[in-house]
C-alpha cells in the first residue's frame, strides 16, 4: 500500500516533505496540452455546479458518481485508466476520466451462454439470431455461443450525454446530485478544459498533480 511504502522512505530519509508536501505548480497551457497530447488517451472532465450539499455529504455523492459513470464507460468498451473527483466545495464540482481512447470500432464480441446450458443458448440464440445489431454470428467459440454485433456508441461523450439526460438517475448516480448533473453539467476533453484550468488555480493545481500521477514526496526521495 502507499502507506507503508511512504513508511519506508520516511524511515530511509526522513523528510519534512512526507507531512507539509511542497505546493505543486501548474502546468502552463502548452505544457499542459503537450502532457495530455503525448498520452495518446483522452480525459474526460465532467463539471457541474451547486448540489447545494454539506462537505462530509458531498464527497461521498461525488465519489459515488465517479464509480457510477466509470462502470459505465467501461461497460460500454471505453476503458478506464484512471479517475478522480474534484470539489472547491462550494460551486464547481469536476468528475474527471482517462479512457484509453475516444474512438471504438462499429463491431463488438459479445460472449454468450456454454453450449451444454440449453435454455441460455435457447435464449441466447433467440435475441441474436435475427437481430438487426448482429453483424457476424452467431457462432461456436470453444464451448461457448459467440455473436459479433454493432456498438450503440462509439464514441464516449455520446454515451455520457445520453446516460446523463436524466442526470444520471439510470446509471447510478446519487439522487442529491441527479438535478445538478442534468441541468448544468459540461462534458469537456483534453484541452476543451483550458478555460476552466486557467480560471481556478486549485483547480490547475490539481489537475497537474493527476497528470504528474506520483506522491510528491517520491521525488525528493529518490
Amino acid at each position: 500500500s502507499l502507506f507503508t511504502v511512504a513508511a519506508r522512505a520516511f524511515l530511509q530519509n526522513p523528510k519534512r516533505e512526507f507531512f507539509y508536501p511542497k505546493r505543486v505548480v501548474p502546468y502552463d497551457l502548452p505544457r499542459l496540452k503537450s502532457n495530455v497530447l503525448k498520452r495518446g488517451s483522452a480525459i474526460i472532465f465532467i463539471k457541474f455546479t451547486k448540489p447545494n450539499l454539506v462537505p462530509d455529504v458531498l464527497w461521498g455523492q461525488l465519489y459515488k458518481a465517479s464509480r457510477a459513470v466509470s462502470s459505465t464507460l467501461d461497460r460500454h468498451g471505453f476503458k478506464t485508466l484512471r479517475k478522480a473527483v474534484w470539489s472547491d466545495e462550494d460551486k464547481n464540482h469536476v468528475l474527471i476520466f482517462e479512457i484509453e481512447n475516444m474512438n471504438l470500432p462499429p463491431i463488438k464480441r459479445h460472449l454468450g451462454p456454454p453450449v451444454f446450458e440449453a435454455e441460455d443458448s435457447k435464449r441466447f440464440l433467440t435475441k441474436h439470431l435475427n437481430s438487426e445489431s448482429t453483424l457476424s454470428g452467431p457462432t461456436v467459440e470453444g464451448d461457448r455461443w459467440v455473436v459479433y454485433t454493432q456498438r450503440r456508441y462509439l464514441d464516449p461523450v455520446d454515451l455520457l450525454e445520453d446516460k446523463l439526460k436524466d442526470g444520471g438517475r439510470g446509471i447510478g448516480v446519487p439522487e442529491d446530485l441527479t438535478e445538478a448533473m442534468k441541468d448544468s453539467r459540461e462534458i469537456l476533453v483534453n484541452m476543451e478544459v483550458s478555460a476552466f484550468y486557467s480560471s481556478n488555480p486549485k483547480f490547475a493545481e490539481f489537475l497537474t498533480d493527476f497528470i504528474t500521477g506520483r506522491p510528491r514526496w517520491l521525488e525528493s526521495t529518490y
